[in-house]
């Protein structure tokens, strides 16, 4: 349980931060992305002259408005969808450890891919990662599952078997009634009797 509380914090935080990049991309929409950029290093105590920012800045820019609007509505859907996972992790939600599966999961298969061109730690990492996620998750639906089915079958039994005691009762009653009619008293006892002996088997099912 600890483990799913930290993957909610987790998607949650990253829900967190992909909607601000995706704001931050819309405000440098129909703007002068350079100017804004550097004014933003200036904020937080970085010198946007410095050699290694300035070919950073140099490498991504220039880009376009149409490129910053489609990174956007890509960091908004992507961070609701973390939102999402995070909230239904948090709540313990089945449904939420089986979405969270099935986007995980879906990155698998282009980590194995991109590594058979290079291998690197961090890819190493992040693969390694992914597939804890993932299998940790099936893990624990898995047992709930299964924890959940035997208490149907624990409370499901004594219903059946004081189902069955009633009838046997029943039984009991209408055959001494019958047996009196017709033969007397001692039969009936003896009828009795076996139906008493086949109810106590019966009772072990309790």
């Amino acid at each position: 349980m600890r483990m799913r509380k930290l993957l909610a914090i987790y998607y949650l935080a990253q829900g967190l931060l992909l909607i601000a990049v995706g704001v931050g991309g819309l405000i440098l929409v129909d703007q002068n992305h350079l100017l804004v950029i550097k004014q933003w290093l200036r904020v937080i105590r970085l010198d946007p002259e410095n050699h290694s920012i300035h070919w950073l800045l140099t490498k991504v820019l220039p880009v376009t408005d149409h490129m910053l609007e489609t990174f956007s509505i890509g960091s908004f859907v992507y961070g609701g969808l973390a939102f999402v996972q995070g909230g239904g992790l948090f709540f313990s939600k089945p449904w939420a450890s089986y979405l969270t599966v099935l986007v995980v999961g879906s990155f698998i298969p282009w980590e194995l891919y991109s590594m058979l061109v290079d291998v690197t730690p961090l890819k190493l990492l992040t693969l390694g990662i992914n597939v804890v996620i993932v299998g940790y998750l099936l893990m624990s639906e898995l047992r709930a599952r299964g924890v959940k089915k035997n208490d149907r079958l624990t409370t499901s039994g004594p219903r059946e078997c004081q189902h069955t005691t009633w009838y046997q009762q029943s039984l009991s009653r209408a055959l001494k009634m019958s047996a009196v009619q017709e033969h007397g008293e001692s039969v009936a006892s003896d009828l009795v009797k076996d139906v008493g002996t086949s109810r106590s088997c019966a009772g072990l099912c309790v």
